[in-house]
């Protein structure tokens, strides 16, 4: 009826309309019977009333003053109608607009309430939605921040380790050169002319070798074999 609706005096003339809507006459049934009928719509509206249901008493009583005020005297047989039952409906006539104007009071201030209730969950779940998004925004920040950390100290960890395996492969070549320098050493030692008397042996072997004949030494003549 008023669903959709959030305005206190929107929703009651949606009420009243819904009445409207609902009270409609076939001109082929009897008046009295509609006499009847508005008797027996009274009795409930009242039921509905003090149960406190404003709604469904509203909407009957504007059915009532919708059927015996609008649709009701354009029907053929109203006029020839019993006047009896034409007073006593004049009289639930005056004793219905008031109660309806009050029930009408009654549900404006009840929308009324219940519009003020809604804006103010509506602005805490604005709210609520609005700490979620930030909190989630940080969330966001925090998880970048700390992605961001973790790959800096990935890299910082891979310039270590290369720094690290750098200055050991440079220690390991040093190491090499000292080792190739000092087997260079040894072998120096370890060599026959680096050994005690080497030199002089030397000397003599080279000094008891004969030396070749000079190629401009005079040669004796070969032997004569005349007879």
């Amino acid at each position: 009826m008023s669903d959709g609706i959030h305005d206190p005096g929107a929703r009651v003339r949606a009420l009243c309309e819904y009445g409207t809507r609902l009270t409609e006459i076939d001109m082929n049934i009897p008046v009295t019977r509609y006499f009847r009928s508005g008797k027996e719509m009274i009795r409930m509206a009242e039921v509905y009333h003090d149960e406190n249901d404003l709604e469904k008493a509203f909407i009957l009583y504007s059915k009532f003053v919708t059927l015996f005020v609008e649709k009701l005297p354009k029907h053929p047989g109203y006029k020839t109608a019993s006047s009896v039952d034409k007073s006593n409906n004049k009289k639930l006539l005056a004793l219905v607009f008031p109660i309806a104007e009050a029930i009408k009071t009654k549900l404006k201030v009840k929308y009324a309430a219940e519009e003020e209730a809604r804006l103010a969950k509506e602005k805490a779940e604005q709210a609520r939605r609005a700490r979620e998004e930030k909190l989630q925004q940080e969330e966001m920040r925090e998880r970048v921040k700390e992605e961001e950390r973790l790959k800096r100290d990935e890299l910082r960890r891979k310039e270590e380790l290369e720094q690290r395996m750098l200055a050991e492969s440079e220690e390991q070549l040093k190491r090499l050169k000292l080792i190739q320098e000092e087997e260079k050493n040894r072998n120096k030692e370890n060599s026959p002319l680096n050994r005690p008397g080497a030199l002089m042996s030397t000397v003599i072997v080279s000094s008891t070798i004969p030396s070749a004949p000079s190629p401009t030494a005079v040669l004796p003549p070969p032997p004569s074999y005349q007879s």
